[in-house]
């Protein structure tokens, strides 16, 4: 079967289709079908939705932090929690923000530098200022859309790093923020889509899905599948491909390289 398939594509397929589809069939079986972030760095907290057995539509109290640290993020306001919603993205579950009311706190104490992978998606991109996840120092925050009023991601501690890109479907992005000398970036599906030197800070307390003192309206519009944030910076390329490929390979999002 393998033979008659390399055949075909031989035959039917020009020389850079053919290596795209090889590349990408590779990355697809090379990727750690049972993905476990401790086996690639120091994990502050881990929050999956996938994980947790919510039923469709239920709202969510608590999100269990799956790194073992006992950092649950949670919601006890009946109006503000997040929805549960399954078969969403790869058949797997996600976090449902309205944009309007909900979000979720957390306690653990955040790095510098700090590397967070985070897979979701915009129900409204072009909403100003969307928060992903925001500090109680307001420093190593991540929005969806920022900063910028257009579909993309922001990074923020002192000052913006923003990155333009199409956020209405489900996107693998990892964001590294570090004060030190190397530079801050955004990886989107596993290609480096912006980088900067912002700075970082260190936070105590963390909301999802708004910022810390609610004082404005940053609520996130959409979903949110899973976050993972590593103390310290992921250097090394294959590391974080190896990651950015388990992910893509969980929720059926296509990672380049």
């Amino acid at each position: 079967m393998k033979t008659k398939l390399a055949l075909f594509l031989a035959l039917c397929l020009p020389a850079c289709a053919q290596f795209n589809f090889f590349n990408a069939l590779s990355t697809w079986k090379s990727a750690d079908t049972n993905f476990n972030p401790a086996n690639y760095g120091t994990v502050i907290v881990w929050y999956a939705a996938r994980k947790e057995s919510y039923s469709n539509g239920a709202s969510v109290g608590t999100v269990t932090d799956w790194s073992g640290g006992g950092h649950n993020a949670t919601q006890t306001n009946s109006s503000a929690k997040p929805t549960f919603q399954t078969n969403v993205v790869g058949g797997q579950s996600v976090f449902r923000f309205n944009g309007t009311t909900n979000f979720l706190n957390a306690t653990f104490t955040s790095a510098d530098p700090m590397t967070a992978f985070i897979v979701w998606k915009s129900a409204n991109p072009t909403k100003y200022s969307q928060s992903i996840l925001y500090g109680d120092s307001a420093q190593g925050n991540i929005y969806g859309s920022g900063g910028i009023s257009t579909s993309g991601a922001t990074l923020y501690s002192g000052s913006w790093l923003e990155v333009p890109f199409d956020t209405s479907s489900f996107v693998v992005m990892t964001c590294r923020q570090t004060s030190g000398t190397e530079n801050s970036f955004i990886n989107v599906n596993g290609l480096t889509s912006g980088t900067g030197t912002i700075g970082s800070g260190v936070s105590s307390s963390w909301v999802i899905g708004d910022i810390y003192d609610h004082s404005v309206d940053e609520f996130l519009q959409g979903d949110i599948a899973e976050i993972i944030l590593y103390n310290g910076q992921i250097d090394n390329s294959g590391t974080m491909q190896a990651i950015e490929d388990a992910l893509g390979a969980i929720y059926g999002i296509t990672i380049m390289h």
